[in-house]
């Protein structure tokens, strides 16, 4: 049961970010031709930022699984 509460939390986490990067991207198509460069800019910095934040948790649950 232990384990199974470790993967709750992490399906948990995970689900944040990559809410962030499908909302960005579908802000991104959906009204392109209205966002400003500055906007698309702050947009796509925080697809980055989320991406960048999933693939560090998916390391640490493959240092974690590997141990």
């Amino acid at each position: 049961a232990h384990i199974d509460t470790i993967i709750r939390a992490a399906i948990h986490d995970l689900k944040n970010p990559l809410s962030v990067i499908i909302g960005c991207a579908d802000m991104l198509i959906s009204d392109r031709e209205n966002l400003s460069n500055e906007t698309t800019a702050r947009i796509t910095d925080e697809i980055l930022g989320s991406g960048q934040k999933l693939n560090g948790m998916l390391d640490e649950i493959t240092t974690f699984i590997e141990q």
